[in-house]
């Protein structure tokens, strides 16, 4: 005979919620920690070095879809994507791109080919195993 357990569902969805949660907010520290490792300029393949900190302080946790057991970690800026995978970068509202290098120099051109320089899947890999145990921590909870 089974036994029904009174608000089984609700109980192990909030463990779950708790569990993701303080996943992401590991993940979350170890991208940002990622990206204060390099220089700027930083080379492809490895992660964008840090000029500003924008990127760096832009990457946050969504907990917008949190109920359905599900949360994200990433950045919303625009070119955060073409950082982690590379791609080619053309003018949209003008016909050329212009922007100075490192020696001071400005380069006008109709496209560039961005390399990857990855910092959320290095990260991802690095922190794997703490963000498994901050998930059953908030799931022991």
């Amino acid at each position: 005979m089974v036994k029904k357990v009174p608000n089984f569902d609700a109980k192990l969805k909030e463990k779950i919620r708790k569990g993701l949660d303080r996943a992401a907010i590991t993940l979350q520290n170890g991208i940002k920690k990622q990206l204060s490792t390099n220089p700027s300029p930083s080379r492809p393949g490895k992660s964008p070095g840090v000029k500003t900190g924008a990127l760096r302080r832009s990457i946050q946790v969504d907990r917008t879809k949190i109920n359905e057991l599900s949360v994200g970690v990433g950045s919303n800026l625009k070119y955060a994507r073409i950082h982690e995978y590379g791609g080619v970068i053309t003018p949209v509202r003008a016909k050329a791109l212009k922007f100075p290098v490192a020696d001071g120099t400005w380069v006008i051109t109709q496209k560039v080919n961005m390399p990857a320089r990855p910092y959320l899947r290095p990260a991802l890999k690095k922190n794997r195993k703490k963000i498994i145990a901050e998930f059953q921590k908030g799931m022991a909870n």
